[in-house]
């Protein structure tokens, strides 16, 4: 059988390796210039940088020192200069023109630098995870290649075993079919042979009674004896052979064998790594009310509750903040969930359980649960609703169906 073989390559090999940015032929990096930004070789350094304009001038550093430097050190803001103000450092216009918040170009790029640093940081970790993920991978294909190779081996091993279980067998109904012949084959031949003596002699003391008679000789017709020879008796009773009946099998029947999955042994990576995780906030925004209970649908959908004030909010974020797609009043949510249909499931304080239909604007009552109080409400995997109810007592729960019953 012919297998796929895995990617032999690696995205570490498929990185270019820098050379010199001058002669762009040695690999061996030693210097950087921070005015020219080029990477250099040892010869570049002392043979073709000293040509450049104004070289002397220039700080030139070993590879390994460049990254210890200060962000101002590396950077030089002599050249951003304002064209009407001598002396002054350009400013930067930030937000809308409306706004005209400027901010000092050099305090800007030194955010766009802390940006880009922590870019690199994630790109780092990120990098780290991915080998690691790749040297599982190639472990996990290595281990599941084995299992294959084996279970091949096997499978061909039970088909050696059950042929040749097969061959005994019908060996064994051959030699027993053999031997029963044998014994049929041997006895009608027997009484074959029985029956052609004895019409044999039949026929010769026929032949010897006729010739007499015909001879008309009274003394040999007086001397003939008339009496009858005894034949013995032809048997006709044997053993038949046996008619070999072909089971219908299937092949559950042959007990083969069968492909049994297994638990998978292999451990899935967390797409996140807990490791030095940092959230980052995207957006925020406030509402005018308290949020006492908040359902997110698969629509990106917001449903948000505010008890105390009997409202119910359905919005929808974008980049300018939240935007309210239908507002209900008058309606004190315990708690609410998501059935199956995105139909969004009620506990109110009217002895009720509701349900808004997705798409719809409408609140349907779907189960009246008094005398008892509705708090909770969960719908499971198998699209049960259970339901946290009491009277005057504890909580005990309630299960009903999607159609409320």
């Amino acid at each position: 059988m012919a297998t796929s073989k895995p990617h032999s390559g690696s995205f570490r090999k498929e990185q270019t390796a820098l050379v010199c940015q001058l002669c762009e032929n040695e690999p061996k990096i030693k210097w950087k210039c921070l005015q020219c930004s080029l990477m250099m070789c040892q010869r570049c350094r002392d043979k073709v940088h000293p040509k450049f304009k104004s070289a002397e001038s220039h700080q030139i550093l070993d590879l390994k020192d460049v990254g210890k430097l200060k962000f101002e050190e590396e950077v030089d803001f002599s050249q951003f200069k304002c064209d009407q103000h001598s002396g002054q450092a350009c400013y930067v216009l930030l937000g809308s023109t409306k706004k005209h918040d400027l901010v000092e170009i050099k305090v800007e790029i030194q955010r766009k630098v802390v940006s880009v640093q922590n870019r690199i940081k994630v790109n780092e970790s990120q990098l780290k995870e991915l080998k690691e993920n790749e040297r599982k991978l190639r472990e996990i294909y290595s281990t599941e290649k084995d299992n294959y190779d084996k279970s091949c081996e096997i499978i061909l091993e039970q088909e050696k075993h059950i042929l040749n279980i097969l061959q005994n067998h019908t060996r064994t109904l051959k030699d027993d079919l053999n031997e029963k012949w044998i014994d049929i084959d041997h006895s009608v031949s027997e009484e074959i042979k029985q029956v052609i003596e004895s019409g044999t002699k039949l026929e010769a003391q026929n032949k010897t009674l006729l010739e007499i008679l015909h001879s008309n000789d009274p003394v040999k017709i007086f001397g003939c004896s008339a009496s009858y020879s005894k034949i013995k008796p032809i048997v006709l009773n044997f053993n038949t052979i046996p008619v070999f009946v072909p089971n219908k099998l299937h092949e559950n029947d042959l007990k083969y064998g069968s492909l049994k999955q297994l638990l998978s042994i292999h451990k899935q990576p967390s797409s996140i790594s807990t490791s030095n995780t940092k959230f980052q906030l995207l957006n925020q925004f406030t509402l005018d009310h308290d949020i006492t209970k908040i359902k997110v649908g698969t629509d990106n959908s917001i449903w948000v509750a505010h008890r105390h004030e009997s409202i119910l909010i359905n919005m929808k974020v974008n980049e300018t903040g939240p935007k309210i797609s239908n507002l209900f009043t008058d309606l004190y949510v315990y708690d609410m969930d998501f059935s199956f249909k995105q139909d969004l499931m009620l506990s109110s304080e009217n002895y009720e359980v509701s349900v808004i239909p997705c798409g719809s604007n409408e609140i349907n009552i779907l189960y009246d649960s008094s005398p008892l109080v509705t708090e909770a409400i969960h719908v499971t995997k198998d699209r049960k609703i259970i339901i946290g109810a009491m009277n005057d007592g504890p909580h005990f729960p309630v299960e009903i169906n999607q159609k409320g019953k």
